[in-house]
Order: structure tokens, then C-alpha cells, then sequence
């Protein structure tokens, strides 16, 4: 499962590299971004979660599916959660201010 996940993220690389190159006018491969929508669509599904609002795929967080926050929640020991509710999750907030 972890080297499938590793493919995915590969895979979601590229898919980016692509999309940057063809919103900025710079040539690209057609046969390798076909190749690269074709496994993402047809070969890496069971990584999908639900999909968003707009209908677009939602890739699950980790080959684990499971995020930090659910980690803790589901740890045997009651003080992984202080960790991930004190640093983690303030800095996160920071990092993700509009």
C-alpha cells in the first residue's frame, strides 16, 4: 500500500507539472500527461475519498488513510492527542492563512 501511495504522489507531481506548463503556454508531453491521467483515473482508485463539492477527485491524506488528527484520536496512549492539539495544529492554522 505505502509503494502504491508513493505512485500516487509521483503521479499527482507530474499531473501539476503539467497543468502549470499548459497554463503557462510551455510545450509539454501529451503522451506522458495521457499516460499520467490514465493511471490516476484507472489504476490508483482506491486511494479516492469522497469527492469535493465541485465534483473533482479527493485523494485520501495517507497511504493509511487516516490524517494527524485522527492518529491521535485513535492512539492507545491519552497523551499522543497534547501534541498534535498544542504545536501541530496552531502551526498548521499558521501555515494555512488565506
Amino acid at each position: 500500500m505505502f509503494a502504491r501511495f508513493v505512485l500516487l504522489q509521483m503521479l499527482l507531481a507530474q499531473q501539476r507539472k503539467v497543468a502549470y506548463k499548459q497554463e503557462k503556454g510551455h510545450p509539454f508531453d501529451v503522451r506522458l500527461a495521457a499516460m499520467v491521467d490514465h493511471h490516476l483515473a484507472n489504476d490508483i482508485g482506491d486511494f479516492q475519498g469522497k469527492p469535493k463539492k465541485d465534483g473533482s477527485v479527493r485523494w485520501v491524506p495517507s497511504w493509511y488513510r487516516k490524517d494527524t488528527a485522527e492518529l491521535a484520536r485513535l492512539s492507545s496512549d491519552p497523551m499522543r492527542a497534547h501534541p498534535y492539539n498544542i504545536p501541530f495544529r496552531v502551526w498548521s492554522e499558521q501555515a494555512h492563512v488565506p
